[in-house]
């Protein structure tokens, strides 16, 4: 929470991080097959994060951060944070729950406030991300 003598400030006080993974035919969204193939759930997978990218600097209610999985070296994600004037990091941990974690901790050492969205969303919406900020504020 933003201390009595600081203002809330989304810009300075919080962070809306991405939680993403690298668009790997045979990695992403495989619970969609043999529905989809695997290239098209990549597909599918790459489009869902571009589309919750650009949800999330359109609301911009702070920086937003894309952390990536396995890693930040994937020629997406390069693109991505060109495009979208994103920050990049890893997601570590074994799991999902753990990698959260990891991410929210070391988030909120520098800053008051958090978000995590993931790229299963796309009924997600800037307004949506705009009252969660001041939900939080």
């Amino acid at each position: 929470m933003a201390s009595a003598s600081r203002p809330f400030d989304s810009h300075t006080a919080a962070r809306l991080l991405v939680f993403a993974k690298a668009p790997v035919p045979g990695l992403v969204k495989t619970r969609m097959m043999p529905g989809l193939s695997a290239g098209e759930c990549a597909r599918l997978h790459r489009r869902l994060a571009l589309g919750t990218l650009i949800t999330a600097t359109t609301a911009n209610p702070s920086p937003v951060e894309l952390w990536c999985a396995p890693n930040c070296t994937h020629p997406f994600f390069s693109a991505c944070a060109r495009r979208f004037g994103v920050g990049m990091h890893p997601q570590q941990g074994t799991d999902l729950g753990e990698r959260m974690y990891l991410a929210l901790a070391a988030t909120l050492k520098q800053n008051d406030f958090a978000i995590i969205v993931g790229c299963d969303c796309p009924a997600l919406r800037a307004r949506y991300l705009e009252q969660a900020w001041r939900a939080l504020a």
